[in-house]
């Protein structure tokens, strides 16, 4: 119980606004390219995984 306590308290310190004040804004990535790099991974998978069960 104490680990808990304590972790939640960390976690809400680091969360806090004054510590995030400083921080740099950071721009959320586009929709197409989650898209793309989703679609990239799943050929790529495919493609490994196809290569591995032939061997």
């Amino acid at each position: 119980m104490y680990r808990t306590g304590f972790a939640s308290l960390l976690s809400l310190a680091l969360a806090a606004p004054a510590y995030a004040a400083g921080s740099t804004p950071l721009p959320d990535p586009d929709g197409m390219t989650l898209l793309a790099l989703g679609l990239a991974g799943l050929i790529i998978g495919r493609r490994w995984a196809s290569k591995r069960s032939g061997d």
